[in-house]
């Protein structure tokens, strides 16, 4: 696996996943949580704030990591259905969302699914089943917005004058809804801005920043960067990995003002907060995933959620089991 270089940024990313983890505290219950992937940036931040919050209500956290396999994430999930622990689920694959549904009815268990939405039919008839993640039309438009506010203030971002913004893309997966959302809400918002613009190329990179690494690398051999006036990830991850590629070819380092291409992503995990501190990633949006793991704890400690007082105290409204954490932007003053 490629190691993130001290080059960009990112330091040492924490990728550690323990099989259980147990607080100092006395125990006040228990969460088992399915991972597609637990070394995946966003899902490492996830899991480290999921377990600092348990661990201060004395809430036991269990991890399980499918490493992409959904296989493998339904039997982890079936072998761990007789604990009695709240379930949290990041799907591997949503066709297993209504098996998984019917078993945490049948152990009468709490199931949350987080980031990665389930089939709707999971959801219907089981006051048991709740989604906890952000709304990916809602991230797409911050995201677009964010690039408005960028272009509003960098009146020098056509680098090569051909009167049109020429924007390099990284998508998410293919089968995912969040690439589709981001991706096209993010368009829309320049579009109905008026901004002329292209895309010059559309890698999809899977979420992962050692695929973004590799296919920034493959551009870079055989494309002018002169011709890339942004790049615009569908997360932080690729765009992190972007960077890299980049600096290894001399741009986007901090004490250079030359040969920076603006790079936008998208979750706020904290390796990208420090890149846009260090002025290497230009912006962020939120995907907030303290938030989510608050709400995902709350509601694993309550067996009758009361889903007016739930909005009440996250100041945001809550739809048939559906929690949507709203998000913002944060965008480099360098």
């Amino acid at each position: 696996m490629l190691k993130i270089a001290a080059l960009v940024i990112l330091g040492c990313v924490s990728t550690a996943m323990a099989n259980s983890y147990d607080p100092i505290s006395e125990n006040k219950g228990c969460i088992d949580v399915f991972y597609n992937n637990s070394q995946d940036l966003f899902m490492s931040s996830f899991d480290d704030s999921l377990k600092a919050q348990a661990h201060v209500k004395g809430i036991k956290v269990n991890s399980y990591n499918a490493n992409n396999n959904a296989e493998l994430q339904f039997k982890q999930f079936l072998d761990a259905g007789a604990d009695k622990c709240t379930k949290l689920v990041n799907l591997s694959d949503n066709f297993y969302s209504q098996p998984m549904a019917n078993t945490a009815i049948e152990n009468n268990d709490t199931l949350i699914f987080f980031n990665n939405r389930p089939d709707a039919q999971a959801m219907i008839g089981n006051d048991r089943a709740w989604y906890v993640g952000s709304n990916p039309v809602e991230i797409g438009s911050s995201q677009g917005k964010m690039i408005l506010d960028y272009l509003k203030n960098h009146k020098d971002y056509d680098r090569n004058n051909n009167g049109r913004v020429d924007i390099l893309l990284f998508e998410g997966s293919f089968t995912d809804h969040a690439t589709e959302f981001r991706t096209k809400k993010m368009i829309d918002e320049l579009r109905h801005n008026g901004v002329l613009y292209e895309r010059v190329a559309t890698i999809n990179a899977g979420w992962s920043f050692e695929k973004a690494f590799e296919f920034m690398q493959e551009f870079i051999s055989s494309h002018s960067l002169k011709d890339i006036d942004l790049i615009v990830s569908n997360n932080d991850a690729m765009a992190l990995g972007a960077i890299q590629s980049l600096q290894m070819h001399g741009y986007n380092l901090e004490h250079s003002s030359k040969n920076k291409i603006p790079v936008f992503g998208i979750d706020a995990i904290p390796e990208a907060l420090f890149a846009i501190h260090r002025g290497f990633l230009a912006g962020t949006v939120s995907h907030d995933y303290r938030t989510i793991a608050k709400i995902c704890i709350d509601i694993s400690q309550e067996k009758d959620i009361d889903i007016l007082e739930l909005s009440k105290k996250y100041q945001f409204p809550i739809r048939d089991n559906y929690v949507m954490v709203p998000s913002n932007f944060t965008l480099s003053s360098k």
